[in-house]
């Protein structure tokens, strides 16, 4: 629980666990490179999408990723939105946690730009923006990175938002969808569903 309050802190991801990365991705890639590969034909198994494919196509997937603008594109995924404004009716303390691409000059205001536009603004105000996620107080970290690390030890429990690259992740706990938010966290949380 929060150190000075029994309400939990709740840290949530954005790209991967709130907003579709990989499609947004993979619609601009196979836009621009009709002739390239597809999404089927990536490695699922790892988490960075420019090591998902040959080598050959890393300055491409790099190139996508760095455009301005793309991180404002993202979608949610299915049942975020519902999920966190829950959380937060139910009297939980919830913030984004999320780390910006460094290489796209304007990947923090988008995702910020994103979070209002598609979850409201009172969550643009919820974010939390840092290259390492251990410097952030919380009693859990919903994220889909297999491992997160970082230059502190954590105080949160890692919970796994589960995808086809993660599921060797070495954290006990996961989230399989945001369906499942309540039968995941309250018991890791000590508290009741509602």
């Amino acid at each position: 629980m929060s150190p000075l309050t029994s309400t939990p802190l709740v840290l949530v991801d954005m790209d991967g666990v709130l907003v579709d990365l990989e499609a947004a991705f993979w619609d601009a890639f196979e836009t621009a490179h009709p002739a390239g590969p597809r999404r089927t034909d990536g490695d699922r198994t790892v988490f960075r999408i420019d090591e998902q494919l040959d080598p050959q196509w890393r300055d491409a997937v790099r190139s996508i990723m760095a455009a301005p603008g793309f991180f404002g594109g993202l979608r949610p995924v299915p049942g975020a939105v519902e999920a966190l404004d829950e959380m937060l009716d139910e009297g939980w303390d919830v913030r984004i946690c999320t780390a910006p691409l460094l290489h796209n000059p304007t990947c923090a205001s988008d995702k910020l730009a994103s979070l209002a536009r598609h979850f409201g603004q009172r969550w643009a105000e919820r974010a939390v923006i840092t290259k390492d996620k251990t410097l952030v107080r919380g009693d859990v970290l919903i994220d889909d990175k297999p491992v997160v690390n970082g230059d502190w030890t954590p105080v949160w429990k890692h919970v796994v938002f589960a995808a086809t690259y993660n599921q060797a992740a070495p954290s006990p706990y996961r989230l399989t969808g945001w369906a499942s938010w309540r039968q995941t966290l309250t018991p890791l949380l000590g508290r009741t569903a509602a």
